[in-house]
């Protein structure tokens, strides 16, 4: 039961060993920016710590950053701030990836996102979970007119830096030039309340600084305390260079709020292209106490999206790091920008260039998601956001793995269009692709897309991709990598349909014959590493002996929330770079159809798997237990009828 279904693979990338600085330019000059943090090292989701941290940060251009700022910490500061300087180094890839060195938890890494209007990133470490955005600071004399047109805004808060007290809101702020706020009112939830008094605002003011620094007053509802109010209180507020974005918080507290001016016109139409973001969340909606942050890319097109999420999860107090490509409808957005969903408000600002996503209900969070910057290239270019997962397409951060199918994307590529058979090979139509220096086996060439398979030999954290045509080589573009990243095929290509699956006699699975409960299907997918026996570069995967997935991957499976049966995982007799996984559909399923109603449902596919080891914080020398692996999800097509 092993066989290469029958659609076209598309292509994707590679990664090196460190990122390459070309971005660093991008990156210069004065900012502003918040930063919160919560430590959490015992899985329980009560807080030992909260961190904020907040001022000015000036990158240099040339990696290195100098903050002048104020923290405060619920630990040994609580109810103040102090002064807070630092200097460190910076780095940023031609893709917008970066890194900076954290001044806050020394050690470890600040994760960052460089896009449009805005910085974004996670710290990602063990029980530690933050939010760090970052804005463009004015270049020349800022006043009250600086903050102009209507906002809306989100926020997430802690007060007295405690979970007990979470919060999340959206509201619109419209300042009228001259200090004041017109009168608005909430929306969201609070922990503490599980029903919200009045939160109508009124007499709210602002003052803006010459340095696009601002302060501002939200008096409390009229009988009101700080516990009973989604927003209120004196503020620490910043104004963009160009006046399109809010940033601040309490100068004392543990709160995040973004503004972005608000968005006029269709936001389907805006709301495309490729976003960075980071998230933080607290999410108390099944009483676990789930505390986690979430960076990645979001790649709006055509009235759908594909995520690509790099998780951080606390569970049972380890830390679960998981890969995620989903993809589904664009939530239906009102005249302002906002669209309203189950547990979140989902907010796109002018001309799309930043959007946020705010909780409503007992998930409390922020994510804030900025629009990548715009890049070109002449002669042999390879595009630093064109180096993705062939199955799926899933977008920059998305690392790659040793063995996986990648697509390249760029131009000058082949002068016309050149498929190869197996053995691939390294040189096709006078093109070769490296990664980490190493050559790929090519399966397709054309003039603006390459197909290649990732060395099994990159092992590095790192990979670097370049394009070289007839000995002219292109840019450097460098990913993360990882030991395993898979990704299902599907039918449409790119991740937006259903699963490529065949039945036990090779027939396809589809809403005419459905996969049924009890049977062996055949999964085809991409990215799941190194097998054994081991393989060559771009050679046929034999049927004698399998090259199988070692069991140290600890690969799982379910289907519509059920666990399923995994019989066979490994490579598919007879080809190159594509992986098969043989499941049983779970019997249990039938459970979930509606009667009367369809017999015929496409249902959740999940196939991930997790690699355990341990990690020592460098500040407090608590050993955690580290779980990373990846998540894909597709949709199966079941038939329940009997």
């Amino acid at each position: 039961m092993l066989l290469f279904p029958f659609f076209v693979l598309p292509a994707q990338a590679q990664t090196g060993q460190g990122l390459d600085n070309a971005g660093n330019g991008s990156l210069t000059g004065n900012y502003y920016f918040r930063w919160v943090n919560f430590s959490a090292t015992d899985g329980s989701g009560a807080f030992s710590k909260a961190t904020a941290l907040y001022g000015a940060i000036h990158f240099d251009g040339n990696g290195a950053y100098h903050i002048s700022g104020q923290m405060t910490d619920s630990k040994n500061s609580p109810g103040q701030a102090t002064s807070f300087t630092a200097s460190g180094t910076y780095v940023v890839a031609s893709s917008g990836l970066a890194e900076l060195s954290n001044p806050v938890i020394p050690g470890t890494t600040l994760w960052a996102l460089v896009g449009t209007e805005a910085v974004v990133g996670n710290t990602a470490f063990p029980g530690e979970y933050d939010l760090f955005v970052a804005i463009p600071a004015p270049t020349g004399s800022a006043s009250n007119q600086s903050m102009h047109g209507s906002y809306q805004a989100g926020s997430l808060d802690f007060l007295q830096g405690k979970g007990q007290f979470a919060r999340s809101a959206l509201f619109a702020l419209k300042p009228d030039g001259n200090g004041n706020f017109a009168p608005f009112t909430p929306s969201g939830s609070a922990a503490n309340l599980k029903t919200l008094p009045p939160q109508a605002v009124t007499g709210a003011t602002y003052t803006v600084n010459n340095d696009g620094s601002a302060t501002a007053n939200f008096p409390f509802p009229a009988g009101l305390n700080p516990n009973q109010t989604l927003v209120g209180g004196s503020k620490v507020l910043y104004v963009s260079a160009d006046g399109a974005v809010l940033l601040g918080g309490s100068g004392t507290g543990f709160d995040m709020i973004v503004g972005m001016q608000a968005l006029t016109g269709d936001a389907t139409k805006a709301y495309q292209g490729l976003y960075f973001y980071s998230e933080l969340t607290y999410d108390l909606s099944s009483d676990s106490l789930d505390l986690y942050t979430d960076s990645g890319g979001r790649n709006v097109q055509s009235g759908n999206w594909s995520v690509y999420d790099s998780q951080n999860e606390s569970w049972g107090g380890d830390l679960y790091a998981t890969d995620i490509t989903n993809a589904g409808p664009v939530e239906s957005f009102g005249p302002d920008g906002v669209a309203t969903q189950d547990d979140y408000y989902r907010v796109v600002g002018a001309g799309g260039q930043m959007y946020f996503t705010v909780g409503r209900t007992s998930v409390y969070y922020l994510s804030v998601g900025v629009h990548a910057r715009p890049v070109t290239g002449s002669g042999v270019f390879l595009s630093p956001y064109g180096v993705v997962d062939a199955a799926n397409l899933a977008p920059t951060p998305n690392p790659i793995a040793p063995g996986e199918f990648i697509s390249l994307f760029g131009s000058g590529f082949a002068a016309s269009a050149t498929g190869a058979s197996i053995p691939l090979p390294n040189t096709l139509a006078g093109v070769q692709v490296l990664i980490n220096g190493r050559l790929a086996p090519l399966s397709f060439v054309g003039s603006n897309q390459i197909n290649a398979i990732v060395p099994y030999a990159t092992k590095e954290p790192y990979a670097a991709v370049q394009v070289v045509v007839n000995g002219k080589s292109s840019n450097i573009v460098t990913l993360y990598t990882r030991d395993a990243n898979a990704s299902v095929y599907t039918i449409p290509a790119g991740g937006f349909g259903t699963a490529a699956v065949l039945h036990a006699d090779y027939s396809p699975v589809s809403q005419s014959s459905g996969a049924r409960p009890g049977e062996t299907i055949l999964v085809f997918l991409t990215g799941l590493g190194a097998t054994s026996p081991p393989m060559a570069d771009g050679a046929a995967a034999p049927s004698n002996p399998l090259c199988v997935v070692p069991p140290a991957m600890q690969l799982s499976a379910n289907v519509g929330g059920y666990d399923a049966t995994i019989s066979f995982a490994g490579l598919a007799p007879g080809f190159a770079g594509l992986y098969q996984i043989n499941l049983v559909i779970p019997q249990n399923v039938i459970s979930d159809f509606t009667v009367p109603g369809p017999t015929v449902q496409a249902l959740p596919l999940n196939i991930w798997n997790s690699e355990d080891w341990k990690v020592t914080h460098p500040v407090t020398g608590d050993v955690l237990t580290y779980s990373a692996g990846f998540s894909t999800f597709s949709k199966v097509i079941v038939n329940a009828g009997k």
